[in-house]
């Protein structure tokens, strides 16, 4: 019991630190786990539900409500290639927005073939949008390690275009960046991006601590590869570290210098890829005072 007394105190901390807030990334097969270390998450927290294959709608309304009541901000993501009909697209917010629970949303392309008429976030942006579905918060995605299919002019331009549709509504903007290993790259997308979008919320995408194995089997699935080198370059990849955890320390540090030093509108946005557990540990182990003066890179 004192050790999660402990443990609590410090991830209580984070509130009044350089990184004043954070987001989490479950599925809605973890509820059970969020409802378990309910406890240590300060309250408000966005809690972002990702898209799992079999899952079903009811499962994800579910969650949604769930993650509400225990006094945190449910944030679903809608996958444009996983809709089979725009009924099911207005079938789908109309379900998740019952009750007043979720009110915002992150859209995303998918990662898999169109299995209906949408190929890409920017059709559900402009759905959204066009039809005005009273959402209060509509996130984009960024890509700092780039994209395995699409040219960093393409990327650009989609986000550029999804931005500028959002502006034309009374919605609030704001960009989750795919995870990624390299802190410069990550403080490099966000200068360039508040550079022309200084009032945007950034939400940072960083793995929590996980194996060496499985932050490889996640980042080959996701794309993620020229950050993904650079982990493996390093000393963490040799011998027994394999099997231990590995922390993202380095990211963490970086976001919170950048937004002591440059920009306040960012945030570190974790996927739990070693466990929710694993995650809160970390968050609640950082000295984060002293990251408050750190120089930004």
């Amino acid at each position: 019991m004192q050790a999660t007394a402990d443990l609590k105190s410090q991830v209580r901390a984070v509130e009044v630190s350089g990184l004043q807030q954070y987001s989490l990334e479950i599925g809605s097969a973890d509820i059970g786990l969020l409802e378990r270390y309910a406890e240590l998450i300060p309250s408000g927290t966005g809690i972002f539900l990702n898209v799992m294959s079999g899952e079903r709608l009811e499962d994800r309304v579910r969650a949604c409500a769930r993650i509400s009541t225990l006094g945190f901000v449910p944030v679903p993501h809608i996958a444009a290639t996983r809709l089979g009909s725009e009924d099911e697209l207005a079938g789908s917010l109309r379900h998740l927005m019952a009750g007043g629970f979720a009110r915002d949303f992150l859209v995303v392309s998918g990662d898999a073939k169109p299995i209906g008429p949408y190929g890409d976030s920017v059709e559900l942006v402009d759905w959204i949008v066009a039809n005005g579905v009273p959402v209060r918060r509509l996130g984009v995605t960024g890509y700092p390690d780039g994209h395995p299919y699409r040219s960093g002019q393409e990327l650009a331009d989609s986000l550029s275009s999804k931005l500028e549709r959002i502006a034309t509504s009374a919605i609030t903007p704001f960009v989750v960046l795919q995870f990624s290993f390299d802190a410069a790259a990550i403080v490099q997308w966000c200068r360039d991006f508040h550079a022309i979008h200084p009032d945007v919320m950034v939400c940072c995408g960083v793995p929590g601590p996980a194996k060496l194995t499985t932050l490889i089997r996640f980042a080959q699935r996701c794309g993620v590869r020229s950050s993904l080198a650079r982990l493996l370059s390093s000393p963490l990849s040799g011998g027994l570290k394999m099997v231990q955890r590995v922390p993202p320390t380095e990211q963490v540090r970086a976001i919170a210098g950048y937004r002591q030093a440059v920009n306040p509108n960012v945030a570190a946005h974790f996927f739990s890829f070693g466990g929710l557990q694993a995650t809160l540990d970390f968050i609640g182990q950082q000295d984060y005072r002293s990251i408050r003066s750190g120089a930004t890179q």
